[in-house]
């Protein structure tokens, strides 16, 4: 028994030696390797990505068009400027809600102004309904809501009123719509997290103003509603849609191997920002990514890599990615011919709230067909392997440090890294059939982003700093290593078998019999949406929202996704609007009649490179409905259809 004792430990023994050089075969990097890795990582500077996202968030509103997000670019051309690269600034335009100012006036019960006006902030519209009000203002009794619910209302005259409401409500303030309000002013809170924002807004046009208002004011106007019986308070508020100016700016550093040089490899961020209350939009979380591509500007203008790199910093992403449609309808003759041969296009979308990153191949915004993995295994793989090279030369857990988001490692899908749906700038150009993977924070919820509170403050700024270190390593890889799985001849189209960069042409128009036996009169400042399934997506606005150009009101989408982009036949609904520019009330809607969509459909199967429509609106007065119960089921009612009492038939226009 010794003796077997014995040989079993001896077994043992060397199957430990044995394996001990297996392991250190397996994480052995080459010392060349090595010290590339740490001189790399040692060339970053956290304090400079620092100052960058505090300079970003300084900035007030960086939505885009608003002076915030004009500064922001500036910084940027002047920064890559003084780097010495040549920058070119490709300007787009923009439909976004602008915030021209917003008050309270509190009255006594006799109509004696109180005190001075207080500031408020407009939300971010339901839809394309704005919180505008007419010139003359909105007046009406002043109520505390409290968190909205039903109970605290109790003893309260809420028809008519104004309801001052905390803003931690989630999406309770629907019912002080539902009792009569005619406002709401939400209170600022101590702290609030993304999923507060995402409810105070919907994806339809209820005609329902919704403000937001400082502490400090708020409690003002909740000492005068204690004190003083009786106080109303007369709202003004303009907030109008507007075409704006945007700038996408590029920096390209030449690649150095002649054997590489004709790749090219785009490094992309966004830089603009977005909040449901549009002023106050810091944007500190959403600066993470375009600081390190600074970052990344700096080191590479000294030591230019192998293949030719292009740096992309984008406005419009939280519009629905329109800053990266816009760079890639720019130059799609281009890219569809191949003269312009873009490898790789890297999306760098981080945040701070973990150390880790990964990489993808899509996100929710087109969330295209999941097939198209394959295309992106190879080069996910090699990013694996050169990842746990990485981590091993950090001295960091290679399973905390990355994660790859294309290949099901353990069982796990690109949607299980990150808790919550995310929108990837990357996502358009793999969309039109290019290589585009998405350079992402892992396991971060993003708390802070869409909010008043994405500010420095709340960052953890040595998780960037992990992050932009270890990415680096993994960059300079992608732009030097000649084995990366990348194309050598990229090549994008309107449509394939399983995508496509689709275009979406048209015109908004009313049918007036009697002026015409078709709809052609045009709607001028109409605002025309292209429906996505999700209203917003970590910030990012999912629908396509464009103010007709013209006397014609025509319109022109780009980046639409053809049926071939996903398993099924899913249809694209495109509706119009049109408001009032005085009050902001709509005053033209989709016809569903027999002259509308019956005949022009706004439904529909985008099964063609480009298609062209149009949208036939009605003049309306909208009118919204609450809680419709079937009072024999209790069931709620999730379709309606509309009839003529005179006919019993569907209206002519509705």
């Amino acid at each position: 028994m010794k003796g077997l004792r014995v040989i079993g430990w001896g077994a043992l023994l060397g199957m430990a030696l044995g394996a001990v050089p297996l392991r250190a075969q397996t994480l052995s990097v080459p010392l060349s390797l090595e010290q590339r890795y740490r001189e790399l990582s040692n060339a970053i500077d956290p304090a400079a990505i620092r100052r960058h996202v505090e300079y970003f968030a300084s900035l007030g509103s960086r939505v885009t068009g608003y002076p915030g997000c004009d500064q922001a670019a500036a910084y940027i051309r002047e920064y890559w400027s003084a780097l010495g690269l040549p920058v070119e600034v490709e300007e787009f335009t923009v439909t976004v809600p602008v915030d021209h100012g917003a008050t309270a006036q509190a009255f006594t019960p006799e109509g004696k102004p109180i005190g001075k006006p207080v500031a408020l902030y407009p939300l971010w519209p339901n839809l394309v309904r704005t919180p505008q009000l007419p010139p003359e203002g909105l007046q009406g009794p002043l109520v505390y809501g409290g968190y909205s619910e039903m109970r605290d209302y109790n003893g309260q005259e809420v028809e008519g009123s104004i309801a001052l409401v905390e803003f931690n409500c989630g999406n309770q303030w629907l019912n002080a719509a539902r009792l009569g309000a005619a406002a709401v002013i939400f209170i600022e809170p101590e702290d609030t997290i993304r999923g507060e924002a995402e409810a105070k807004f919907i994806s339809i046009p209820i005609d329902f103003p919704r403000f937001y208002i400082s502490r400090r004011d708020a409690d003002y106007l909740l000492t005068l509603v204690e004190m003083t019986p009786g106080v109303e308070v007369r709202l003004h508020c303009r907030m109008t849609w507007e075409q704006r100016r945007a700038m996408n700016i590029i920096a390209t550093i030449p690649g150095v191997d002649s054997a590489l040089s004709d790749q090219i490899v785009i490094l992309q961020a966004y830089y603009d920002s977005m909040s449901v209350v549009p002023r106050l939009a810091p944007g500190a979380e959403s600066a993470c990514g375009i600081a390190f591509l600074l970052e990344l500007a700096r080191y590479y203008k000294a030591n230019p890599p192998g293949r030719t790199l292009m740096l992309l910093a984008t406005a419009g992403h939280f519009e629905a990615l329109s800053g990266v449609r816009a760079f890639i309808e720019r130059h799609f003759p281009q890219l569809q011919d191949g003269t312009f041969k873009v490898s790789l296009f890297a999306a760098l979308d981080l945040s701070s709230r973990t150390d880790g990153v990964g990489i993808f191949y899509k996100g929710w915004f087109y969330n295209q067909r999941e097939d198209i993995q394959r295309d992106f295994s190879d080069l996910a793989r090699v990013c694996r392997e050169n990842a746990e090279r990485i981590a091993f030369v950090l001295g960091v857990p290679k399973e905390r440090a990355f994660a790859d988001g294309v290949n099901p490692v353990q069982g796990k899908s690109w949607r299980d890294f990150i808790p919550g749906k995310i929108a990837f700038d990357s996502e358009a150009f793999t969309l039109g059939g290019g290589m585009g993977v998405a350079l992402a924070t892992i396991n971060d919820g993003r708390p802070k982003v869409d909010t008043p509170f994405d500010l420095p403050h709340w960052m953890n700024f040595d998780n960037l700093a992990k992050q932009a270190r270890f990415l680096s390593c993994l960059i300079n890889d992608i732009l030097t290593d000649p084995a990366m799985p990348v194309r050598e001849q990229p090549r994008l189209s309107r449509m394939s078998v399983r995508g496509g960069f689709a275009e979406l042409g048209g015109r908004v128009a009313e049918f007036d019999p009697r002026e015409s036996f078709i709809p052609d009169k045009p709607v001028p400042g109409a605002l025309v949406v292209v429906q996505n399934p999700n209203k917003t997506l970590m910030g990012v606005r999912g629908h396509f929202i464009q103010m007709v150009g013209g006397d014609e009101a025509t319109f022109e989408f780009d980046g639409i996704a053809p049926v071939s982009a996903y398993g099924g036949r899913p249809k694209t609904l495109v509706e119009a609007y049109a408001l009032d520019p005085r009050t902001g009330e709509i005053r033209y809607a989709p016809d569903r009649g027999v002259n509308g969509a019956e005949a022009y459909p706004i439904e529909i199967e985008f099964n063609l490179p480009r298609k062209e429509l149009t949208v036939v609106v009605f003049p309306c007065v909208a009118t919204a409905l609450f809680e419709l119960i079937d009072p024999l089921t209790m069931e709620a009612l999730v379709t309606i259809d509309i009839y003529d009492a005179e006919t019993n038939a569907h209206p002519r226009m509705y």
